[in-house]
């Protein structure tokens, strides 16, 4: 028995790899963690690091020099990566280990839903491990549901200054197209309940309970501008609460002054909270296509949106229709995302929504080496097409703050 035991190296020298090498022990017998593989913070080599519930030896930090030798020479066989790093850190993290020399075949990933379980609830969630290059996982996702929105930004990276009346996604739509995605694609990280305005959804607290109920172990929080906060119904908020909800507030300069009076509201109601000031917005597009698309989106941490039914890779892409419904046909290129009904796996489904965007041959934010910036102020009835481009030349533009 002991001759089939294959050692494994988990991926990260911190808590995501100590609740793996639980999960291993508790339900793989024949696999034993013994190595967390740092990269970044090259200080925690060669220290240990003890195991959650205290059992021993504890785990060694290793570089991915060793890692190499220790694979080379038959003393690791596999590497585990725990299912939270975002989609960016796993493809990046696979090609890491390709460069090193480790076979594919013998790297996995835990998935997010049985990292994140509890341990009473860590049986039938999903698979401990899967091939890592098999794992169907988001590491966030945003879903909108309302498209208007009642503080009117200029320059919003959803567009939400230029809808015109009321635009909501219905609960029944949302609850079908997410039960849809959790058949394919069950693990997902961080979910946002966002727009426009969230709060203006009459439906809400509907919403908030088929959120959780497909995705009963992700990270969930709905992010408002907080004008509407207070006097949020007894429904919804019994809704955010039951169903562990956290609150973000992005508060913007209208609301600076209720900042002590918000925080105090979310304190009595007992709901997980953030606020985050907001005075400026970034700005990350150019009016000229001028970057190659293919390495713009491969640098992209991207920023996945779900509207109705359809799922795209970029929030501002899935809505530039809204600017070329104002300013003109053809302005900004338009990304209709991937139709979660279009496909009957989520190797197919992510196959089909991990793909180049047009919007990416305008998109600076990865390219330019600094980010750019414009202080907030409201739209109000003006919008002006130029509100969402940096100007051209680059040199010409506001660096980031500080610089």
């Amino acid at each position: 028995k002991e001759a089939m035991e294959r050692v494994a190296a988990l991926y990260g020298a911190g808590q995501a790899s100590l609740k793996v090498e639980r999960v291993l022990r508790r339900h793989l017998p024949d696999m034993r963690a013994q190595y967390l593989v740092e990269n970044r913070d090259f200080g925690k080599l060669g220290t240990t690091l003890a195991r959650l519930d205290g059992a021993a030896p504890p785990l060694e930090a290793i570089s991915l020099v060793k890692l190499q030798k220790l694979y080379a020479g038959g003393e690791c066989q596999v590497v585990v990566v725990p299912g939270s790093y975002s989609v960016h850190d796993l493809r990046e993290i696979g090609r890491r280990l390709d460069g090193i020399g480790i076979d594919r075949a013998d790297v996995f990933a835990m998935p997010y839903n049985r990292l994140a379980a509890p341990l009473e609830m860590e049986r039938g969630v999903s698979p401990p491990l899967v091939p890592l290059d098999a794992l169907a996982q988001l590491w966030s996702l945003d879903i909108h549901v309302a498209d208007h929105c009642n503080l009117r930004c200029r320059a919003c990276g959803h567009f939400s200054c230029l809808v015109e009346g009321e635009v909501f996604y219905d609960a029944e739509t949302v609850g079908k197209s997410l039960e849809r995605l959790a058949g394919f694609v069950p693990n997902i990280c961080n979910l946002y309940l966002l727009g426009g305005e969230p709060l203006l959804h009459p439906e809400l607290p509907e919403i908030v309970a088929a959120v959780r109920r497909h995705y009963p172990f992700a990270n969930i929080a709905m992010v408002t501008n907080g004008i509407l906060l207070t006097r949020m119904s007894l429904p919804l908020r019994s809704s955010l609460k039951n169903n562990r909800v956290k609150v973000i507030v992005s508060l913007y300069p209208p609301l600076f002054g209720r900042v002590d009076e918000l925080a105090a509201w979310l304190r009595s109601e007992e709901v997980a909270f953030q606020i985050n000031r907001i005075d400026f917005f970034e700005r990350r597009l150019l009016s000229r296509p001028i970057f190659d698309k293919r390495r713009m989106f491969a640098k992209c941490g991207h920023n996945m949106c779900l509207r109705g039914s359809r799922v795209g890779y970029c929030v501002m892409a899935l809505f530039t229709d809204y600017y070329n419904r104002r300013f003109g046909p053809g302005r900004l290129p338009e990304d209709r995302g991937v139709d979660v009904f279009a496909h009957a796996d989520g190797k197919s489904f992510l196959a089909a929504l991990n793909q180049p965007l047009e919007l990416c041959r305008h998109c600076v934010a990865c390219d330019a080496g600094r980010q750019y910036f414009r202080d907030w102020e409201p739209a109000g009835k003006d919008p002006r097409p130029e509100d969402w481009f940096i100007d051209f030349p680059l040199d010409a533009a506001p660096a980031r703050r500080g610089d």
